[in-house]
């Protein structure tokens, strides 16, 4: 710094020679003190000078301001480079459109780094790096500039009607809601009808829960209890309304942060039915409660995606690790619920090792049309089961709503499961009823 000073000060001194004399240097030499002696003694003899000039002019009273730009020679010795590239510019001795008063002030920094050089330890760069010293903005604000489109009138009273009251709330780190609906089917055939056909009503009830935690950092927990139950009229004489729709499904999954967008995460998946189901006129089992039971726990990566306006928002869920089971609690002796399953015979369970993929998503196509999607996969390379759930919902108003239903599925862990069109089923129903947020 030194080194520069001894030859910025070349510079000034051609530069301070060509001022005015209303700011030139005084005859006499300043004296080696420090930068508040300094600043004082040309404070003074400014406002001698403006004195003098208004006596002469005929006003009574000093018009002297404090101009804050002064504030510079208060402070440590410091180098400004503002000040230096102001004094260099061709209009800064005609004075131009920069203040007077500033121009005094660079002419007193100036003074300074040429006659007092050792009082400079700092430069304007080390003030702003630690954040000691606002920028300068000498940006002028016009008269014209347009604040508001329209003023709104404010009470600016004293008096304050009522005391403030403030309210500290703790964050809210769980979040619970559900889903309740119930959907209505009617067919109808005339007897002469020419291609027949069977009349039938149907009912669908379904219900979800969720518990999330979520602790704004690191740490979320999403928990999910699921309900599906229906009912159907049909000519079966020995169970009339028939079960076919039926599932209890409880979902657990932990997620810690890794990434932007990615969690580690943890899942664990149990899922069976409520009733019996039969074969048409037979009391010959082929489903119930814990017959199957499917139990999957997993750990890999979860991936949260989400569109711009949040329309369309869901995760997907890897997991290099996964644990299948299935098990049947009847006696499968005249039943074959076993083998229907794919258990072995003289066994309970089924129990399997593989990767999973599971992909949710939840698409607000349009106001009143919501799409609800969930697609499962596992393998435990020998066997491949898919299952893919989506939910098409209209909403007609708050209450009253149509739903379509389909869910394709893919299993071929048994040979049970094969029919005229392979391991591929398929179940989908259109309804109409009431559904409900809460």
């Amino acid at each position: 710094m030194r080194t520069f000073l001894s030859v910025l000060s070349l510079v000034i001194s051609l530069t301070v020679s060509a001022m005015p004399s209303s700011v030139s240097a005084p005859t006499t030499p300043v004296r080696k003190d420090s930068t508040l002696s300094a600043y004082t003694r040309e404070l003074s003899k400014l406002s001698q000078q403006r004195r003098q000039a208004d006596l002469h002019a005929g006003v009574g009273q000093s018009r002297v301001t404090f101009n804050p730009y002064f504030y510079r020679m208060l402070t440590s010795g410091t180098l400004y480079n503002d000040a230096l590239n102001r004094m260099l510019l061709p209009q800064w001795s005609q004075h131009g459109n920069v203040n007077p008063l500033i121009s005094a002030s660079d002419a007193q920094l100036a003074r300074m780094y040429v006659s007092n050089p050792s009082l400079i330890h700092h430069t304007a760069e080390q003030f702003l790096s630690e954040t000691r010293l606002q920028q300068e903005s000498m940006a002028p604000i016009t008269s014209g500039a347009k604040l508001t489109d329209k003023a709104v009138p404010v009470d600016l009273g004293n008096d304050v009607a009522e005391p403030v009251v403030v309210e500290a709330h703790k964050p809210k780190f769980w979040v619970f809601k559900g889903n309740g609906s119930f959907q209505f089917t009617q067919s109808y055939f005339s007897e002469n009808w020419y291609k027949g056909g069977e009349n039938n009503y149907a009912a669908q009830a379904q219900l979800t829960l969720e518990a999330n935690y979520d602790n704004k950092k690191k740490l979320q927990w999403n928990n999910r209890l699921e309900f599906q139950l229906g009912f159907q009229t049909s000519s079966d004489t020995v169970h009339n309304p028939r079960v076919t729709n039926n599932l209890i499904r409880a979902t657990s999954r932990v997620g810690y942060k890794a990434a932007k967008n990615w969690n580690y995460a943890g899942e664990v998946q149990a899922s069976t039915q409520m009733f019996k189901n039969f074969n048409t006129n037979s009391e010959k089992y082929i489903s119930g409660f814990m017959a199957p039971l499917y139990l999957d726990v997993s750990v890999g990566m979860d991936y949260k995606f989400k569109s711009k306006k949040e329309r369309f928002h869901g995760s997907l869920y890897l997991a290099p690790v996964a644990y299948n089971m299935r098990f049947v609690s009847y006696d499968p002796t005249d039943m074959g619920l076993r083998s229907r399953y794919g258990i072995k015979e003289g066994r309970k369970s089924f129990h399997n090792f593989g990767p999973s993929i599971k992909w949710e998503f939840d698409w607000d196509i349009c106001k009143n049309v919501k799409w609800n999607s969930k697609l499962y996969y596992f393998t435990n390379l020998d066997y491949v089961q898919v299952q893919w759930e989506n939910k098409v919902r209209f909403t007609i108003n708050k209450y009253l709503s149509s739903e379509f239903f389909f869910y394709p599925r893919f299993d071929d862990s048994s040979t049970r499961f094969r029919g005229d069109n392979g391991y591929w089923m398929m179940r989908e129903w259109l309804s109409l009823g009431v559904n409900y947020d809460f």
